[in-house]
């Protein structure tokens, strides 16, 4: 009989560990203890790069406190003044909302990744400058926060566009700014492409190019988080996932810790690294983001899983010819710059990098991402005025 992933995780600990104990084998999985000539087969794939993921657990890189995770509580924030939850009927499912800003103002949509719901952007949510240029909405996809989840377990970027729209529709919302995040950046490509004349400005935060581009290692990991999640729990995937959502600490990394960033992040060995954060901001925004992963539920996770796996960001952006820009952090371990450089220089798009901070810069560097967002309308304008001149001149 084939064995399960976890059975051959615990196989691989058993020739090391004695006895043969369930949760001293999380906490040795876990407490980063895994030497460099362990490997395995996935269920799904071959050869996964387990060490790769956790050697850095127990590091000072992540968290200066192992509490950490007793103090965060599996519970949605506290809504910043003027941020509003609702909760719509859409297509047989109860879809959560947050919004937040002036209704006569142009309507920005937020849409928030794999990692995290609505609750994502309560620093844009909550910024009296945004509030004051646009009406904001932020929805949690089916799954995520407290919406219902899909009543089936293969949805395409295209079923969330479906999603999306009735959801607008029943807000009498239709030519909007689309912000997507990660897996949003998918949702937002799609909508774009299927309601082509209703979006007035398309904008990609570290857009998750799906799968099928991003090549073998991404295709691997894809399986390993829906794998650890769904076997060991969401404390056991916040503490793995949070050194690569974040911006690296590098302030209490030694020399050869500093080394292998540089590897990572291409960059040659004498590369003096400068984050936005301090240590006290670096622990809070751990704290924001692990509250986050603490609230993903895991079978919408893996149905968002497979999404990432069988569709292709790209098949849906060539059809749309309107505004765009593509946002990419330095130090995004998740969704590297240069892939999103590739993607705005192919479809003519702004590109924008932010400095010194990692995926969720959004919430690592609010100040940052809240100005270029309010400067984005008058970007937008400045597009439109340069078409008509440009139609003008070929009359």
């Amino acid at each position: 009989m084939k064995k399960s992933f976890k059975q051959k995780l615990f196989s691989l600990w058993s020739k090391k560990q004695e006895p043969n104990d369930d949760e001293k084998f999380k906490r040795f999985i876990f407490d980063g203890c895994l030497t460099e000539d362990f490997s395995f087969e996935g269920e799904n794939s071959k050869e996964l790069p387990f060490k790769s993921q956790l050697q850095d657990i127990s590091s000072s890189t992540l968290l200066d406190d192992k509490a950490l995770f007793f103090e965060c509580k599996a519970e949605p924030l506290a809504l910043p003044k003027g941020v509003h939850r609702f909760t719509l009927r859409v297509e047989g499912l109860d879809i959560e909302g947050l919004q937040a800003g002036d209704v006569t103002k142009p309507v920005l949509v937020l849409l928030h990744g794999q990692y995290s719901d609505a609750h994502t952007w309560l620093e844009q949510l909550g910024s009296s400058d945004l509030q004051t240029h646009y009406h904001m909405l932020a929805w949690s996809a089916p799954g995520y926060g407290s919406s219902e989840p899909w009543p089936h377990s293969n949805p395409s970027g295209l079923n969330f566009a479906l999603m999306l729209k009735a959801w607008l529709q029943q807000q009498d919302k239709e030519h909007i700014i689309l912000v997507g995040h990660g897996l949003g950046a998918l949702v937002a490509s799609s909508y774009s492409a299927r309601f082509v004349h209703e979006v007035d400005g398309l904008i990609l935060v570290a857009p998750e190019l799906g799968v099928l581009q991003s090549g073998r290692y991404r295709r691997q990991t894809s399986h390993l988080d829906t794998n650890i999640l769904m076997t060991f729990g969401k404390e056991a995937f916040c503490r793995e996932k949070l050194n690569y959502l974040m911006v690296p600490r590098f302030s209490v990394m030694d020399t050869e810790a500093l080394r292998q960033q540089c590897i990572t992040f291409n960059l040659p060995n004498e590369t003096k690294f400068v984050s936005k954060l301090n240590d006290e901001e670096w622990q809070c925004c751990a704290k924001n983001i692990a509250n986050q992963l603490l609230m993903l539920n895991p079978e919408a996770f893996e149905v968002t899983a497979w999404t990432i796996l069988n569709e292709d960001l790209e098949s849906y952006r060539r059809y749309y010819h309107g505004y765009s820009e593509v946002w990419a952090a330095e130090f995004d371990r998740m969704v590297k710059q240069h892939d999103a450089r590739r993607l705005a220089s192919r479809y003519q798009s702004t590109y924008q990098l932010f400095q010194g901070v990692g995926h969720f810069f959004h919430i690592e560097d609010p100040k940052c991402f809240n100005d270029a967002l309010v400067q984005l309308h008058q970007r937008m304008n400045e597009f439109q005025l340069k078409q008509l001149n440009s139609r003008f001149n070929q009359m």
